[in-house]
């Protein structure tokens, strides 16, 4: 099964989706096939890193932001209160100090605008979402960040009436070998690489998206020294604390990667349903072919991949027969 939320209005370019595949009798979702873990395992892993989002934790850095209408984020802020879930708020300057912009005025201008996000966790799941804004009427209810948690690309703000979509962020343990996957494997190098509070680096990829859109959809990876890795600290700095917990970032990605490596020895091995919390990236410019993507996995002698060929939306296959 699959919750699927496509975002408006550019519906058939960016969704959301929560799987729940999990076999014959349960076996994806289980030991052995899940490496001594099970699914429900590893959520707990979460709920308890997270606790009740008081603390910024490491384990915020996995989240989908996005942008919330104008004059809307104060509704969502008070609707969670009045339910009783918990978020974690930030408040961050929208650009990057070193960022340039066309006008030297303008980016004065713009240098000091601050922006804002409640960070908020689905119990029981994997699922951090982030919600952003330029606006709310209660600044000092969100703790101070000092570096940006999302890079615009343009240094223009989103101005649409609907939620709009604006990176999906993953935790990482090397952040040098995830920029070098991207380069070797996708052809892509870096939008842009940041150093942030306690040593941390993020590593953003831009893709354009349609004119309807009108910003980049970003994919970010966040690396924070092995000592800042668990625990929970007040504001957007993780850190080792009293409070801290036995489950790092290092230690969890490990436990991935181990699993995959153990169960896809080839491309027609088994996918194991950690591989299910992905991101999918299409390229469907004229002359492209996942072909060559495939080429340079294969030649670095990489086996975690799976071809598939699937339904989509009511398309058939090449037969016209599914």
């Amino acid at each position: 099964s699959c919750g699927r939320t496509q975002m408006i209005p550019n519906s058939n370019k960016f969704g959301l989706h929560t799987v729940a595949a999990k076999g014959l009798n349960d076996c994806r979702a289980t030991s052995p096939l899940t490496g001594d873990l099970t699914v429900a395992d590893v959520e707990a892993i979460f709920d308890e890193e997270l606790g009740d989002m008081s603390v910024y934790s490491p384990f915020m850095d996995y989240n989908a932001m996005m942008w919330a209408p104008a004059g809307t984020l104060d509704s969502y802020r008070e609707a969670f209160d009045a339910d009783g879930v918990p978020t974690h708020k930030l408040q961050w300057p929208c650009f990057a100090a070193d960022s340039t912009s066309p006008a030297d005025e303008t980016a004065k201008a713009v240098e000091v605008a601050m922006c804002y996000s409640l960070i908020m966790h689905i119990p029981q799941s994997m699922v951090n979402i982030e919600i952003a804004s330029n606006e709310t009427s209660a600044p000092d209810d969100f703790s101070s960040e000092a570096f940006p948690r999302h890079e615009f690309v343009d240094r223009e703000l989103p101005q649409h009436d609907y939620m709009e979509p604006l990176h999906d962020s993953r935790a990482v343990d090397d952040i040098d070998a995830v920029i070098d996957f991207w380069d070797r494997v996708l052809d892509m190098k870096p939008t842009a690489v940041r150093e942030g509070a306690g040593s941390s680096v993020t590593a953003v990829f831009a893709f354009a998206s349609s004119d309807m859109m009108g910003h980049d959809a970003n994919v970010q990876y966040v690396y924070r020294p092995q000592s800042a890795q668990t625990g929970q600290s007040e504001g957007g700095t993780a850190q080792s604390t009293s409070t801290s917990t036995s489950t790092s970032i290092s230690w969890l990605q490990s436990y991935w990667n181990g699993v995959a490596d153990k169960y896809m020895t080839n491309a027609s091995s088994m996918w194991p349903v950690w591989g299910d919390n992905h991101l999918a990236l299409v390229d469907d410019s004229a002359g492209t072919s996942i072909d060559a993507v495939i080429e340079r996995l294969d030649a670095i002698g990489d086996t975690l991949y799976h071809p598939f060929l699937g339904i989509e939306n009511g398309y058939v296959g090449p037969d016209g027969d599914w």
